[in-house]
């Protein structure tokens, strides 16, 4: 985020104190890129709908149709209802809710 207004030309951070080495323009340069090569932030999953049905995994689906779930990638699909909603334990998410869809349109 900070790196288009970067000062392209920076001084020393800190030249030194009495009892603490201080950085030089060498360290300086490498604290400003600490974050350049790191991996992208993790793209977020869509927000749940504000509206609608949803349902805990591991618990019934209380009606039919699309669902998806925040928890993992590619998870829309189909339940009927009473089919035991799947819960992810292993995902980085957190807790897995299913959310039914509302625009459903037949192709």
């Amino acid at each position: 985020v900070l790196k288009p207004i970067r000062v392209p030309n920076p001084e020393q951070l800190h030249t030194c104190m009495d009892d603490a080495e201080g950085f030089t323009k060498a360290n300086t340069l490498e604290w400003y890129a600490r974050f350049d090569d790191a991996e992208p932030a993790p793209v977020m999953p869509a927000e749940a709908p504000a509206s609608g049905l949803r349902c805990e995994g591991g618990n019934a689906c209380p009606e039919g149709g699309i669902w998806w779930t925040p928890a993992q990638t590619d998870s829309r699909q189909s339940f009927k209802k009473g089919d035991i909603m799947p819960a992810f334990h292993d995902s980085s998410y957190g807790a897995t809710i299913w959310y039914k869809e509302t625009n459903q349109s037949a192709s």
